[in-house]
């Protein structure tokens, strides 16, 4: 675990929810993607089942994106991060649709989430 406020800055009092950094996204990503020798599945499908404020998907999306089509999905249960990630998803050119309000128990996390009713090529978990 890393230590507070080096990898994850927090975004409120409680602890519970986290910023991640744009480096640390960008880390993340290239670790996932540079070992794939094989082409990318095209279009690439991202699910993230907390995913904020999108940034973790947006900033996923723009390391791969020259590599394949690409294409955002994601859950978030708290309403003011859900409407910051709709509005950030639309000034990013992605479809706010693909964004659903709530949460997907922890069995079906790395599963298709039953409300999306479809696979995906990647899902990305990275909450505590």
């Amino acid at each position: 675990m890393a230590a507070p406020g080096v990898l994850l800055e927090p975004l409120s009092r409680s602890g519970r929810e986290h910023f991640t950094s744009s480096k640390v996204i960008k880390l993340m990503t290239l670790l996932v993607f540079i070992p794939i020798k094989d082409p990318l599945h095209n279009p690439l499908t991202i699910y993230d089942p907390a995913c904020s404020s999108s940034g973790m998907l947006t900033d996923s999306k723009d390391e791969i994106k020259a590599k394949a089509g690409v294409y955002l999905y994601g859950k978030e249960i708290n309403p003011e991060t859900y409407g910051i990630c709709k509005s950030d998803m639309r000034i990013k050119g992605n479809d706010p649709e693909n964004i659903l309000f709530g949460s997907c128990s922890m069995l079906l996390r790395y599963l298709s989430c039953r409300d999306l009713d479809r696979d995906f090529s990647v899902g990305i978990d990275h909450s505590a």
